[in-house]
């Protein structure tokens, strides 16, 4: 816990102070009478049970904001106010305990629609929660804080520009009040460079991301995971930008450290990242491998219906479309059909990249320019076909038609692919059984509608 973070605690501890004393008063024995026994009488059960001290530590932490919440809402009953639940009161400045419940009430709310992705109904709850904040004073830090979590909903809701200005909103405000290593002030920092990268702004997003590393260097030294992970992020960007050797230098960094920390999953991120530096510089052999052996790894890890599976499967079917001959054998295509079958990958299309333009996942073609770093500049057919490659200021092959190419969605392709590789094998009973297969993954991509919010 922060020294901020215990300062706010030790308010709301003061401010309650009676009500939390009567309730350590009720709740310090087994046949106590108190307003909040469900937890209590549960807990005396499950030791009963012998659970174990494992199961009662998790269920602990759990029980807090709801036993907290729960005496407050209990408390003003008896004492004859009823708790508003669905509108803030009109001044705050009379009951402040009163908005401090209904803000948590809304922040509890608004967090349980957001993260079962009922985005309709959480989203009002945090912008009404935002605008009652408003009134104790823009640079207040629960202000900041809602704030900030509403661009973090907005970005995974693909609204990234608004979320950026938010971001940004957020940033400004911590670094004039509390200077630029407080800890918001770093997140909104971090996701601002997120945002840069989600719209294809890399430059933009390497200078952010730098002065977030330099920061973490300087406060947690060379070793430490918050200043690794953000080494990573600054591979990432490089090898997105084209800066090879930087980019590879750099994961390299983070595999060692990251295997030294024993954190398997960021080593596994690292070294498919470094696959898609192989892909990027054309040595397709090497990507092969890299990302032969980071597919291996995640599906052991995660096993093989796992999204980190797919998301490799697809940077694999890409190094494999460049080369030549690309996809030479029915054993090959059939080994990638089966892996994809297994990812359930059937009724996706590109499920790890998003559009430049709308920021939406990409469905139907892909459209990706070839001159620069591979998966860098990529639009989603709509957006290609609605403005020439959307003049990219980003990209400097935006108006050379012939720097881009559309990639068929996978699956779509590897079934076209395996009906040519049979006909040129002369194999027709096999050929004669394929086209309703075909026909009916083909038609499920094609028809999909383009949607630049995605959830």
């Amino acid at each position: 816990m922060t020294k901020e973070q215990k300062t706010v605690f030790l308010d709301e501890m003061l401010l309650h102070s009676n009500d939390v004393l009567e309730m350590m008063c009720e709740v310090s024995s087994k046949h106590s009478t108190t307003t909040v026994s469900r937890d209590r009488d549960h807990i005396f059960d499950l030791i009963k049970k012998q659970v174990g001290f494992a199961e009662l530590d998790r269920m602990g932490p759990q029980a807090i904001p709801y036993g907290d919440m729960g005496a407050i809402v209990c408390r003003r009953t008896l004492h004859g106010a009823a708790p508003t639940w669905t509108r803030p009161p009109h001044n705050i400045g009379h009951d402040e305990d009163h908005w401090q419940m209904v803000h948590r009430s809304h922040m509890y709310d608004q967090g349980m629609y957001c993260r079962s992705h009922m985005y309709d109904q959480g989203m009002p709850l945090l912008r009404e929660c935002l605008e009652i904040k408003a009134r104790i004073g823009d640079t207040d830090i629960k202000v900041m804080d809602t704030v900030h979590y509403l661009g973090e909903l907005l970005y995974v809701q693909d609204q990234v520009i608004e979320a950026q200005a938010l971001f940004g909103q957020v940033y400004e405000q911590m670094y004039r009040v509390s200077g630029p290593g407080h800890p918001l002030a770093m997140d909104a920092q971090s996701n601002i460079a997120t945002c840069a990268v989600a719209r294809g702004y890399y430059a933009a997003a390497e200078a952010t991301f730098s002065e977030y590393f330099n920061e973490m260097l300087r406060r947690y030294g060379v070793g430490h995971r918050h200043t690794i992970s953000s080494l990573l992020s600054l591979g990432k960007v490089r090898r997105l930008r084209g800066n090879f050797d930087l980019a590879k230098a750099n994961l390299l960094h983070c595999i060692e450290n990251y295997r030294h920390m024993d954190k398997l999953a960021l080593v596994y991120e690292s070294q498919y990242e470094l696959g898609l530096v192989a892909y990027s510089t054309g040595e397709y052999n090497e990507a092969t491998s890299k990302l032969s052996d980071s597919y291996s790894t995640y599906a052991s890890h995660y096993g093989p219906t796992s999204t980190e599976c797919g998301g490799v499967l697809l940077a694999r079917f890409l190094v494999h479309i460049e080369m030549v001959p690309a996809f030479a054998s029915l054993e090959i295509v059939d080994d990638f059909l089966s892996k994809f079958h297994t990812t359930g990958a059937f009724n996706s299309g590109w499920s790890n990249w998003k559009c430049l333009a709308c920021f939406g996942l990409i469905c139907g073609d892909m459209v990706m320019c070839l001159e620069c770093s591979r998966l860098s500049y990529r639009l989603c057919q709509s957006c290609a076909q609605a403005t020439p490659l959307l003049s990219l200021e980003q990209c400097a092959h935006s108006n050379n038609s012939s720097s881009w190419k559309a990639f068929t969605p996978p699956v779509r392709y590897l079934l076209e692919h395996r009906l040519t590789l049979l006909a040129q094998a002369e194999q027709w009973d096999e050929y004669a059984h394929t086209p309703t297969r075909t026909l009916h993954f083909a038609t499920s991509f094609k028809s999909k509608t383009h949607n630049s919010l995605y959830v």
